[in-house]
């Protein structure tokens, strides 16, 4: 369900993008894990931030500002042109599944 909700974000933020041009400019942010005041009671204090924020590529959460900053850009004269897109700010992603199950493998 939550791959199809996104797949169905993606696709209202181009379509809407064709249909309000050129008034308005639509772009949606894709916004991974972000640390907030509440994290750590999330995910089980520091241990368990720690372990989530080792999968992440960059090795760290967002900050709320960084996701604000990616906002701002969007909205901004720098991105005059920029519309229909999907904007990824969520430090590299997601590491496909197969990757643990490969590392788990090699070290057996």
């Amino acid at each position: 369900a939550y791959g199809a909700a996104k797949a169905g974000l993606d696709s209202l933020t181009t379509s809407l993008a064709i249909e309000w041009a050129p008034k308005v400019r639509m772009n949606s942010i894709d916004v991974g894990l972000c640390r907030t005041e509440h994290t750590d009671d999330h995910y089980g204090g520091d241990a368990g931030v720690a372990a989530i924020e080792r999968t992440i590529p960059l090795g760290r959460m967002a900050t709320p500002a960084e996701v604000g900053h990616v906002a701002a850009f969007l909205a901004s004269d720098l991105a005059s042109y920029v519309s229909g897109a999907t904007l990824a700010c969520h430090g590299g992603g997601e590491p496909p599944v197969f990757l643990s199950a490969q590392n788990i493998q090699e070290s057996s």
